[in-house]
């Protein structure tokens, strides 16, 4: 199992979400084939092409907003991916 199995598991298990660094969402997206749309200060809004919407992300001092972590989880499940 590589390391972006292991974040995705850790998120999908809801742990750590007041503590989850936003490189390691980045790699989590990445993985699961979503890309970088775009970029304006600390948002990004990443697309991918079986999901309709976009994921909007932001940096809160290198770190995720857990609510924003929790609607990813839910599109991870909702999509499967």
């Amino acid at each position: 199992m590589n390391r972006a199995d292991k974040l995705k598991a850790k998120l999908l298990a809801g742990q750590g979400y007041h503590n989850f660094p936003f490189s390691d969402l980045q790699l989590i997206l990445k993985s699961l084939g979503f890309w970088l749309d775009r970029q304006e200060g600390s948002h990004e809004a990443w697309r991918h092409s079986t999901v309709p919407q976009a994921v909007n992300i932001q940096s809160a001092h290198g770190q995720c907003k857990p609510y924003q972590l929790r609607q990813v989880r839910a599109m991870i499940k909702e999509y499967n991916l």
